[in-house]
């Protein structure tokens, strides 16, 4: 979670974030990354062994690629899922002890 207090003129506005740390979904982009680069790089490197006529041992690299970027989507669903029951705690908090206060933007 995320608190930022600023003041403007008479005004202070609390801007909340209440979603994971950035080092976490960070990772999740890496792990990502990782299974594209795996994905097309050994699409191409197994596509010059077939040229070369060599034994093609990198069209295992698709596979697990795809296995990688399936593992790590469901990862993110069930880490979201198993998250939402503390960020509604959290929401209903700062709706309870900021009544008079206007949601600007909802993205739960």
């Amino acid at each position: 979670m995320d608190v930022n207090i600023t003041e403007e003129g008479t005004m202070t506005f609390i801007r909340v974030v209440i979603g994971p740390a950035a080092a976490v979904w960070t990772f999740f982009m890496f792990l990502y990354t990782a299974a594209i680069v795996g994905f097309f790089g050994g699409g191409l490197l197994a596509y010059s062994q077939f040229l070369l006529k060599k034994d093609i041992w990198a069209i295992w690299l698709i596979p697990i690629s795809m296995i990688l970027a399936l593992l790590v989507f469901i990862a993110t669903k069930l880490g979201k899922k198993k998250a939402l029951d503390q960020m509604l705690y959290f929401k209903k908090f700062f709706d309870l002890a900021l009544p008079n206060s206007k949601l600007v933007d909802k993205d739960i």
